[in-house]
């Protein structure tokens, strides 16, 4: 019983983790697309582009995005 309910656990999270990673890919790794221009909206000042950036880090590298 313990074995199987491990067994579970460690299948639940490398599920999250799967998810996890499909999910910030789409959002983040899709050339072409400024995930700041996604969540400031069209008509965005560069302003606007800049503290969005800012305020959700997506002025950092890539990989200290996902951690």
């Amino acid at each position: 019983m313990v074995a199987a309910l491990s067994f579970r656990l460690g299948q639940m999270v490398l599920v999250m983790f799967g998810i996890s990673v499909v999910a910030f890919l789409i959002f983040f790794a899709t050339p072409g697309a400024d995930p700041s221009a996604r969540i400031a909206g069209r008509n965005a000042s560069q302003e606007t582009l800049i503290q969005v950036r800012h305020d959700f880090g997506l002025d950092r590298p890539c990989r200290c995005n996902m951690g």
